[in-house]
């Protein structure tokens, strides 16, 4: 068996959204993380997380705190809860694939058009970071000089 890396994206913040019941993150293709706030010292044994294809409902210390209809369904033999460092981590398994713009019907859905975008790391860097980058390609390069190979003058019509 070869083993081989893990390309798939990563799942965090960009591709989620936070709620008053807590936050939620995914990937594309079939994971959906969701992050529910629990009252301080809740205990596992304390929380019961049911859910089916297509609901689901969280309930810690008597008082429900997420309830609904999933916004797609779910394969819900593959779905898990545990907590975390006193937090509740639920592991949804989408059926199909695609952003989820919220995870159930009642949220307020997030903006899910950028998701797909690649993003331009260049165009957030300042000037000094943008001639720290064109000097490392030059060295890159073969290039000590990133005037790639002419000694700059004072002279401004020399140059």
């Amino acid at each position: 068996m070869a083993i081989s890396a893990d390309v798939s994206t990563p799942i965090d913040d960009s591709k989620g959204g936070t709620f008053a019941w807590g936050k939620f993150q995914q990937d594309k293709t079939k994971t959906v993380l969701v992050y529910v706030t629990v009252p301080d010292g809740t205990r596992g044994r304390q929380v019961q997380v049911t859910f089916s294809t297509n609901r689901i409902k969280v309930v810690a210390l008597g008082k429900e705190l997420l309830a609904g209809e999933l916004v797609a369904a779910v394969v819900s033999d593959e779905c898990t809860w545990e907590m975390v460092d006193g937090r509740l981590v639920i592991t949804l398994e989408k059926q199909e694939e695609g952003w989820w713009d919220r995870v159930v019907l009642t949220d307020e859905p997030v903006d899910t058009s950028t998701f797909d975008q690649d993003p331009f790391t260049l165009g957030e860097m300042d000037d000094l970071q943008h001639n720290s980058m064109r000097s490392m390609v030059a060295r890159m390069m073969g290039s000590d000089d990133p005037t790639d190979g002419r000694a700059p003058t004072l002279d401004p019509l020399k140059d």
